[in-house]
């Protein structure tokens, strides 16, 4: 795609869109989308970021994915992989439910690392380019990528600069480094954003840093890119973007109904719920109120904890608040009204903290994952990949010759303990395996 027709894209099919919501893993979801595009001025959202090979081999999990509403546009889907031929065939799979592609390689997480893609991938630039190249040839969609920089603003800008070779449309650059993340996060570096946005002809999202209406503004001036994103500061304050001081159980409120129109798990609901009300449960006086939303098994407590809130906070909120329209500065918001979290600086002098976070399986995956992917949900990314796929570390176990299931250790027959017990009874058999403790 030439720049004229990648502008084009970036006016047309994304409608010139300034004000970006970030993909984020189990929060960028269907229900929050709609709320930061119906209620708070956002003009294009990212899908969570979807793992290609388990969209491939799992309708179940991509019909998840592909969860959206034709409100629900633009809307580009992202995903994480390291093979053009899988990238390619889950790109057409997905091609007529978005208006572009997006590859992921910016997330810093120890799942990306294991998984070889995202943020690692940044160092192999001839399959980079390989899987960009094909699949912006083979099928008519826009392909765009989200990076982060290297530690040699050249290095950044020539690795942009590659990917525009290769043919993406679109470049979001956010302005961390693969190491700055969870504790070590640090301040986002717009100069590399700048850089990249003189040296391409292509559009440039910008990300980092935005945690108000201000950090916007001055993000679009100093850089020159065509829009801004933001992740964590949209999930503490959906609002960043309109400059509004609204109240944390308005937005609450105006979720919780979205989410019951548009289902989706639990977690996620809990989870936005923590995020909004964060300011009010770090008060010792709403402990009660947190407590309750942790160990909350449906939508319904969360509906009462939100009135709950309300009816401490209101009478001051309509006394006190109601008179201004623009509070820029966070830390003079009182906590009923929602503002973005804003991270503690890091150490960058202590060493050890440095060496443990490198080194800890655990990562926060910062804005481009924006949480932790929880053991629970690695293991169930994994059982999305087919069974025959699927490489245990540590006990690789021979699979049944007539399902997908591991055959039993002792069976005679080489086969699971399910099939196994069928086998015997239907041809009157006997197996060493069937024993109390089973195949």
């Amino acid at each position: 795609m030439t720049a004229t027709n990648s502008y084009n894209f970036w006016m047309d099919e994304l409608n010139g869109c300034r004000y970006i919501l970030a993909p984020m893993v189990d929060q960028s979801e269907l229900a929050f989308r709609l709320l930061v595009r119906q209620y708070y001025g956002i003009q294009c959202c990212y899908t969570p970021m979807i793992n290609a090979n388990a969209f491939i081999k799992n309708i179940k999990y991509r019909n998840q994915c592909l969860q959206t509403t034709p409100e629900d546009r633009p809307l580009i889907l992202q995903f994480c992989a390291n093979n053009s031929e899988v990238l390619l065939e889950a790109s057409r799979l997905a091609a007529n439910h978005c208006d572009a592609i997006d590859i992921n390689l910016g997330c810093p997480q120890s799942v990306a690392k294991r998984g070889h893609y995202g943020a690692f991938l940044m160092d192999e630039w001839d399959l980079i380019y390989e899987m960009i190249n094909r699949v912006s040839t083979e099928i008519q969609i826009p392909i765009t990528c989200k990076i982060r920089i290297f530690a040699e603003m050249d290095k950044s800008v020539e690795f942009a600069k590659m990917l525009e070779k290769a043919g993406v449309s679109l470049i979001c650059v956010h302005g961390r480094r693969r190491e700055q993340k969870g504790p070590l996060t640090g301040r986002a570096d717009w100069e590399y954003i700048k850089a990249i946005k003189n040296a391409v002809k292509i559009p440039v999202f910008a990300n980092g840093n935005i945690l108000s209406l201000n950090d916007v503004h001055n993000c679009l001036s100093e850089t020159g890119v065509e829009a801004v994103m933001s992740a964590e500061g949209l999930l503490h304050n959906p609002a960043l973007f309109t400059g509004k001081r609204v109240a944390v159980w308005t937005v609450a409120q105006q979720y919780l109904k979205l989410a019951k129109q548009y289902p989706c798990p639990l977690s996620f609901i809990r989870g936005h719920i923590f995020k909004f009300f964060y300011h009010c449960f770090t008060l010792p006086e709403n402990e009660d109120l947190r407590e309750r939303v942790a160990k909350a098994h449906s939508t319904d407590v969360f509906e009462d904890v939100t009135q709950q809130l309300k009816s401490r906070y209101e009478e001051i909120y309509e006394r006190e608040a109601k008179n201004t329209n623009n509070w820029s500065d966070s830390t003079s918001v009182p906590p009923y009204i929602c503002q973005s979290y804003i991270r503690p600086e890091p150490k960058s002098t202590d060493p050890l903290m440095a060496t443990k976070r490198s080194t800890e399986e655990e990562d926060n995956c910062g804005e481009e994952c924006e949480r932790r992917i929880s053991k629970k949900k690695l293991k169930r990314m994994n059982r999305m990949v087919s069974c025959e796929e699927r490489v245990k570390v540590g006990n690789k176990r021979i699979l049944c010759a007539l399902c997908p299931n591991p055959k039993g250790e002792k069976c005679d027959y080489g086969i699971c303990r399910t099939c196994c017990r069928k086998k015997t009874y239907l041809e009157t058999l006997d197996c060493t395996g069937m024993s109390p403790i089973g195949c």
